[in-house]
């Protein structure tokens, strides 16, 4: 009996993009939104870098990193 072989290699990576198709494992809630706001191109890279630091993080590491966001 012939197995069926995967025609790539897989990926451990938490997010994985390829022609438009955005795949994550169960844990990577954010890696994937990331994924999906970069390619939809909803903002600039650096900002979709913050926000997703701050929510990764949370706001007293965010505004050491980038300074307080509200002020």
């Amino acid at each position: 009996m012939q197995q069926n072989q995967p025609e790539n290699e897989f990926l451990e990576k938490q997010s994985v993009v390829d022609n438009m198709l955005i795949t994550a494992n169960g844990t990577a809630s954010l890696e994937f939104t990331e994924s999906i706001l970069r390619e939809i191109d909803f903002d600039s890279d650096k900002s979709i870098e913050k926000t997703i630091f701050m929510n990764r993080f949370g706001f007293y590491k965010y505004c050491e990193k980038y300074g307080n966001p509200y002020l």
